[in-house]
């Protein structure tokens, strides 16, 4: 029997992705407890099994925007040059947390994680 071809990887990494961001822009917003996530699997299009199917509980998907944001956090840092001087790095710092505070939603990340 052959076997049924259901996805690429590239595809199904592209998914969560998707996924992770939509619930990063709504943690952001309105908090981790306050997300359901039947709402980020309708604004990325799935039914709510199939969110679970890439994340399997709410916690995982938390873990999975933590990561998320230390990422983009630590991208934050690689545009600075090796040779700036510290007024650069303070006017950096002063971005980073401004962009931080944008968000509240996601200072809750760094309690519950």
């Amino acid at each position: 029997m052959a076997r049924r071809k259901t996805g690429s990887y590239a595809v199904g990494r592209e998914r969560r992705a998707l996924i992770v961001e939509t619930a990063a822009q709504r943690f952001a917003g309105r908090g981790y407890y306050r997300t359901p996530m039947a709402e980020i699997a309708a604004d990325v299009g799935l039914t709510d099994g199939g969110l679970l199917y890439h994340f399997p509980s709410k916690k995982h998907l938390l873990l999975a925007v933590a990561e998320h944001r230390f990422s983009t956090s630590a991208q934050w840092w690689t545009n600075l040059e090796p040779t700036a001087d510290l007024d650069t790095v303070l006017a950096a710092m002063v971005r980073a947390t401004e962009r931080h505070l944008a968000e509240p939603g996601l200072i809750e990340l760094f309690v519950l994680t």
